[in-house]
């Protein structure tokens, strides 16, 4: 299936705030998975209730707050030791997704836990992101399994962890829509920090737009790594990991490598994109599922420029009808490891002459990882076979064997 170039511009949203690490909040349907369609919306801080005919949000706990010195509509925020709200009107035959915002916006190193009707769903997360190195906030989606919703109600409960409270900036109940196919592939974007010059809120769009040329997936953006860990992980076919963190500001805990790594070895689909071989420094055995990680002892890469990569297995699903295509990107020359893995396709450095993998496979227990260090920037993302080769991969990835 072919995939329709795009012009070389900046999306609107992300020019208005590239500077601020603040863009504007009205792309949230960018974010928001496919097929769905947001039943209500609460502007936490702002009002206490919100409701959309039978559906209504209202705060039991929590106090109403505004972040002094910040004009930004998800400054205004629910505040306290514990947050709480009631979710009724649900229908037990429906699928719902939970969204939110949250943000430490003062900094004062928070961290919460976000549970319904008494399963955590987020243990452990900051409600924070870092676009081009600044603090900001994050958003995230969170599928409801239907033994949570059957009852007709849902309680929201934010608990703070660390910090002087738990923060929530908004809360968004949204619902599978009604005529949605069903035979498709779910596929999450993982994303909310990164090295300066990878600009998330930028890529990560883009990435969803290639993978959403292919009906068969669905396809959602959360900006918080903290999913990793979670119990919800399990609702998706295929992650893809489109961040790097770092240790001193979002670091990864334990309980993330230990839930992403049974989710891929008992048959998940993982995709790592670019810099996503960095994340997670934290865990010695990202190797492990990843195939190749960054060593930053190594030279990163090429300087920016055109390069042109080789197809070498014509016959795999992720490279099937792809022919050798030129690109304009960063050629890594920094992956290291000695787990076993599938090269697909390489290119030679300018530098050195050697080559290096530009995407390749491997199969943790039952999972299947497609990774690719190409996508630098959104110009990087308009080579029509990289563009494909991150759609094929992932449909590849995402197709979960019989457990």
């Amino acid at each position: 299936m072919a995939v329709a170039s795009l012009p070389l511009a900046f999306p609107a949203i992300v020019r208005a705030g590239i500077r601020t690490g603040l863009p504007d909040t009205d792309d949230t349907a960018v974010l928001a998975p496919d097929h769905h369609e947001t039943v209500v919306s609460l502007n936490c801080g702002s009002v206490a209730e919100a409701g959309a005919g039978t559906v209504r949000i209202r705060r039991i706990s929590g106090d109403s707050h505004q972040f002094d010195g910040i004009a930004h509509p998800l400054a205004t925020v629910d505040i306290g030791a514990e947050i709480t709200y009631e979710i009724a009107g649900l229908d037990a035959d429906a699928d719902y997704v939970l969204g939110i915002s949250a943000w430490d916006a003062d900094g004062q190193g928070r961290r919460q836990s976000l549970a319904v009707n008494g399963s955590k769903l987020l243990p452990d997360f900051m409600p924070v992101a870092y676009h081009a190195d600044k603090a900001t906030y994050l958003r995230a989606h969170l599928p409801l399994p239907r033994e949570l919703t059957s009852g007709g109600s849902a309680t929201v409960k934010l608990e703070a962890l660390a910090g002087p409270s738990a923060v929530i900036s908004e809360l968004r109940l949204l619902r599978r829509k009604a005529d949605a196919p069903r035979e498709v592939k779910r596929v999450v974007i993982v994303t909310g920090d990164d090295y300066a010059a990878h600009l998330w809120r930028v890529t990560g769009p883009e990435f969803a737009r290639i993978l959403r040329a292919d009906p068969r997936l669905e396809v959602t953006i959360t900006e918080s790594p903290s999913l990793l860990g979670s119990p919800v992980l399990a609702s998706y076919d295929a992650v893809f990991l489109h961040f790097k963190n770092y240790q001193d500001r979002l670091p990864t805990p334990p309980v993330l490598w230990e839930n992403l790594e049974s989710y891929v070895r008992n048959g998940g689909g993982l995709v790592i994109a670019h810099f996503g071989c960095g994340a997670m420094q934290e865990w010695n055995g990202y190797v492990r599922i990843a195939g190749r990680v960054w060593n930053p002892e190594l030279r990163p890469h090429d300087p920016y420029g055109e390069f042109v990569v080789r197809i070498l297995q014509t016959g795999h699903p992720a490279t099937e009808g792809i022919p050798d295509f030129t690109t304009t990107d960063e050629l890594y020359t920094c992956l290291d490891g000695d787990t076993e893995i599938q090269v697909l396709a390489e290119a030679t450095s300018k530098v050195d002459r050697k080559d290096y993998p530009m995407a390749f496979v491997h199969r943790p227990g039952k999972g299947r990882v497609f990774h690719s260090p190409l996508g630098h920037d959104l110009r990087a993302l308009q080579a029509e076979g990289t563009r494909q080769l991150y759609l094929q991969g992932t449909r590849w990835a995402a197709g979960r064997e019989n457990e």
